[in-house]
């Protein structure tokens, strides 16, 4: 997650890392927004799926409950858009459809 906190205060946000919520501990926090941001990597969904596991199903539904906008970027995006040399451009977009803009 420490890969999109700093795309994240590239593009000019202030960010606080794991930040304990509940029983939770929060990947990345942009306070001034509301937003959580979650990293989701492999063991976050069943294994050869792109379906959530029990937990991290949990997880988000707590992360709702807690914070008015919530970013999950699951590990495979994340990959192919620093494979495509598009972190920052993929992180905008999905702010933009949560309506997050800098």
């Amino acid at each position: 997650h420490r890969d999109v906190a700093s795309a994240l205060v590239e593009l000019g946000w202030e960010v606080e890392n794991e930040v304990p919520r509940g029983a939770y501990v929060v990947d990345c926090v942009v306070h001034s927004e509301d937003l959580a941001v979650e990293v989701d990597g492999p063991y976050h969904f069943y294994h050869g799926t792109q379906r959530r596991i029990a937990q991290s199903r949990m997880k988000m539904k707590a992360l709702r409950g807690s914070f008015s906008k919530v970013l999950t970027i699951p590990y495979w995006e994340w990959l192919r858009a620093r494979e495509d040399g598009r972190t920052l451009q993929h992180l905008e977009d999905e702010l933009r459809k949560l309506g997050v803009n800098k």
